[in-house]
């Protein structure tokens, strides 16, 4: 009843539970996992799902109470909840469809989510949060420069070149990249009329961020670039 009325919504497609109990059996996953948040993240991930629904039914005297949570595949983080109380069992399938609403609608953007422009968040505080898209492509300055410029995800169209902070914050959470090392432009000019830009050079395997500065005619040379974006988490709905 429950997974019907997450269906019935019309914003949350279901797993097909028959190849949910198959891959439970294949990682032996046993009913006290369920209260363990990065145990249902991981199956999750094998069930190629963004998200994992977890819940119980407890008695408090005499009341009962249904709560449920959604739970980030990526960052195992509760993203939203949503209980209901009853004096019996069966009058819970009556509010069904009531508290599965209410608990799609308490999906907040959070970060590791996917923010409106279709990036990555990877950062909220207050009224502000930032997303990042993905490698946009590879080049000299000005292309990185015009190509976040130019770049529309989400049919939004203020996507920008990152500064180096921007991209150190990025990386600090998001370690992104294969092994050895990838550079990616920043929008930042050096302190020296001389110098045009810092560059972000990111060590995947070992962790490690550094800057450096190119010089004006070394400009030509192709580095990685993506994008970032601002909006308000308050004022801009989740979809």
């Amino acid at each position: 009843l429950y997974s019907s009325s997450l269906a019935d919504t019309g914003k949350v497609n279901v797993a097909d539970r028959t190849n949910l109990d198959k891959l439970m059996a294949e990682m032996k996953f046993q009913s006290s996992d369920w209260s363990t948040p990065e145990k249902t993240a991981k199956l999750g991930q094998a069930a190629n799902a963004q998200i994992i629904s977890r819940g119980k039914i407890m008695k408090l005297g005499s009341t009962y109470y249904l709560s449920a949570s959604f739970i980030d595949i990526k960052t195992a983080v509760v993203i939203a909840s949503a209980k209901i109380k009853g004096e019996y069992i069966s009058g819970f399938i009556n509010n069904f469809n009531d508290f599965s609403r209410e608990l799609v609608d308490n999906i907040t953007w959070h970060k590791g989510g996917k923010g409106p422009g279709g990036g990555t968040i990877f950062y909220i505080e207050g009224n502000k949060a930032l997303e990042f898209s993905e490698i946009l492509g590879s080049g000299a300055v000005g292309e990185a420069y015009w190509g976040c410029r130019d770049y529309s995800g989400g049919g939004y169209n203020d996507w920008y070149l990152p500064t180096v902070e921007e991209l150190k914050l990025i990386y600090s959470i998001y370690q992104w990249g294969h092994s050895g090392t990838e550079t990616y432009w920043s929008s930042e000019r050096g302190p020296d009329p001389a110098i045009a830009t810092s560059i972000a050079v990111v060590y995947h395997l070992s962790s490690i961020v550094y800057t450096w500065s190119i010089l004006e005619e070394d400009n030509l040379k192709s580095y990685y670039y993506r994008a970032i974006r601002s909006f308000n988490p308050n004022t801009v709905e989740h979809p």
